[in-house]
């Protein structure tokens, strides 16, 4: 809801928005940028159209009716400021910066802690900060001109579903899955190679050390793997879970090589653990093993 003077004007929607004067639908075109090309009415008249340079300065517009433009962003023009909100900081598209310091400036220590998309705005957007980046996996020439022209491949639409229900499902979960994505470092999510079962890559040193770091999950989302003892089939996002307690575990710097007096690493239990708070959900047996081996009863939750 967007209110002006204390009075409520605009109903924001997925689409679009309703004025509440007089209740009319008014629709966003986008690019493949996210940026508000054209609005229209509810009986399709244009009502205003933006055209934008590469770092988010318009020209050449029509009828400026709305303030999201550029990214979707709302342009804050008032006493002459033309400033974006992008929620944690403002952006002024006339010189290409951000006006305050990126908090993730660390990750990128060549760039400018003040820069948008890594100064390539033609091939990147600048959002807020995400640190779970699901990479495209092309598979295809469909994939191949979505991921060219910015959109989402089928890969990463259904790992983000993934991840969404996953928060859905639990809400310690889902405070994993937040704290990664508000995490200093990147954990990325990637598809195994053909045949490979869903893993972790991490860095040895860096656990033994006890260094927060990133991690590369590979999580393959059609993939439902049966258990050789037990011949159940487990629901992929299940799996997802498991891989995400080992991303926060290193990022964390909870993550150790202790293991149990069978040999089972602490690091498994404790994702072991996670996974069977989204068996419960969707009524999926728990699991008790890893390997050939059993889980200390008194270690599961």
């Amino acid at each position: 809801m967007i209110y002006e003077n204390g009075i409520q004007k605009l109903l924001i929607t997925e689409k679009g928005y309703i004025t509440l004067a007089d209740g009319k639908y008014h629709y966003y075109l986008k690019d493949h940028q996210g940026n508000n090309r054209v609005v229209i009415d509810h009986s399709g008249t244009v009502e205003e159209v933006n055209h934008y340079y590469p770092f988010g300065g318009t020209f050449a517009g029509t009828n400026s009716i709305q303030p999201y433009k550029y990214n979707g962003k709302e342009l804050d023009a008032s006493k002459g400021l033309n400033w974006y909100d992008y929620g944690a900081r403002h952006y002024d598209a006339a010189l290409g910066r951000f006006t305050t310091v990126d908090r993730f400036a660390e990750k990128y220590y060549s760039l400018s802690p003040f820069q948008y998309g890594a100064n390539n705005p033609a091939n990147n957007i600048d959002i807020n900060g995400d640190s779970i980046i699901i990479k495209p996996n092309e598979n295809g020439v469909v994939d191949k001109v979505k991921q060219l022209l910015g959109y989402d491949t089928k890969y990463q639409k259904d790992v983000k579903a993934d991840l969404w229900q996953l928060k859905q499902d639990d809400s310690e979960v889902a405070k994993i899955i937040s704290q990664l994505e508000e995490s200093k470092n990147i954990h990325y999510i990637t598809m195994p190679k053909k045949g490979a079962y869903n893993s972790t890559r991490i860095d040895a040193e860096k656990v033994r050390r006890q260094i927060s770091q990133g991690s590369e999950i590979y999580y393959n989302p059609y993939s439902q793997r049966k258990n050789e003892i037990n011949k159940e089939v487990r629901l992929p996002r299940i799996g997802l879970a498991h891989e995400l307690q080992h991303s926060f575990d290193v990022d964390k710097k909870i993550a150790t090589y202790e293991s149990t007096k069978n040999g089972i690493l602490l690091m498994e239990v404790r994702a072991i653990n996670t996974e069977n708070r989204i068996r419960r959900v969707v009524g999926a047996p728990k699991r008790i093993t890893y390997g050939s081996q059993k889980v200390p009863e008194e270690l599961l939750e």
